[in-house]
């Protein structure tokens, strides 16, 4: 895995070895501020042994931190099997409150 900062990007990647039985993976992140906030693209590739499907997918997500409280917005695309049935889309909410 590597990480460098590109002004105020930082762009990170990573090659993992997943053994004999489990999957290698490649991953993609940037992390970029945009306008107050915290921005995020990752894109991950799996090379799963056998026969089973090469998952892949790619997630983008948008977060503010105002005080005590994070709130964030995130889209994921993941592709789980071959054809349209296998194409998952995801919309998340989050918040988190700290004390």
């Amino acid at each position: 895995a590597a990480s460098m900062s590109l002004g105020s990007m930082t762009v990170s990647a990573g090659i993992f070895e997943g053994g004999g039985t489990r999957a290698d993976t490649s991953v993609v992140v940037l992390d970029v501020p945009i306008m107050g906030m915290s921005g995020k693209a990752v894109y991950v590739d799996m090379d799963d042994t056998g026969a089973n499907y090469d998952d892949s997918g790619y997630r983008l997500g948008l977060s503010k931190s105002m005080g005590a409280a994070s709130f964030s917005v995130e889209y994921d695309n993941a592709d789980t099997a071959s054809g349209d049935a296998g194409e998952v889309e995801t919309w998340r909410l989050g918040y988190a409150l700290y004390f």
